[in-house]
């Protein structure tokens, strides 16, 4: 009975199983050349597939972990991209509507401001004329203020709300009477314009608005 071929190395050609064993096997059924130098036969099975080696499985155990990370870390950082860039719209949405609101209540404060200013100086102007004009002219600060009490940071609001209450001080002794040129009047826009001018400074600061106007 002959003996098994010692096998040494296989490899595939063709879609045939090569094996390179240590003796020629001259009763082999199949086809079998010889290396006579080397003294070493190789036997080629027909319709065979090399046996599955370690390093063939390893190879493709490492394309396939390598495709998975490589997917992994493609869609986490489409993930991470799209999650940034909501992110910074969000923020500008944001900081867009404070800039819209803030320019409301300050354009708001100032057209009342102006309005005690013109009836200090009108002394003419009958008593229940004057308070119904200041409290019209003060009337759209109200509905801002509220705005700003939920819509900004507590230091713009703490400024925001010192600014409202300086003024009205101020419409409340023109409702009385008092004219540009007395010392409360005089008194009470100087309190005004100096929380104006914090209330200005803070909204800049919430805004990143540098000196020059630019935003930072």
């Amino acid at each position: 009975m002959a003996r098994a071929p010692v096998i040494t190395r296989a490899r595939t050609y063709y879609g045939h199983l090569v094996v390179r064993n240590r003796r020629a096997c001259g009763t082999c059924p199949v086809s079998t050349p010889h290396n006579d130098k080397a003294q070493v036969g190789v036997v080629i099975i027909q319709g065979r597939q090399a046996p599955c080696s370690g390093y063939g499985r390893s190879m493709q155990w490492i394309t396939l972990i390598s495709t998975i990370v490589g997917a992994v870390i493609a869609t986490g950082s489409a993930m991470l991209l799209d999650r940034q860039r909501w992110k910074r719209e969000r923020v500008d949405r944001e900081t867009q509507a404070r800039r819209t609101l803030y320019g409301d209540y300050l354009a708001s404060l100032s057209e009342a401001r102006h309005a005690c200013g013109n009836m200090a100086r009108d002394p003419d102007m009958e008593p229940s004329m004057r308070r119904t004009t200041a409290r019209e002219a003060f009337g759209p600060c109200i509905g801002l203020r509220y705005q700003m009490t939920i819509s900004v940071p507590s230091r713009v609001v703490e400024a925001s709300e010192d600014a409202f209450r300086r003024l009205r001080d101020l419409r409340d002794r023109v409702m009385e009477g008092v004219l540009a040129t007395d010392p409360v009047y005089l008194e009470g826009r100087r309190t005004y314009d100096d929380a104006l001018a914090v209330l200005r400074a803070r909204m800049r600061e919430d805004l990143h608005v540098g000196d020059d106007g630019a935003a930072h």
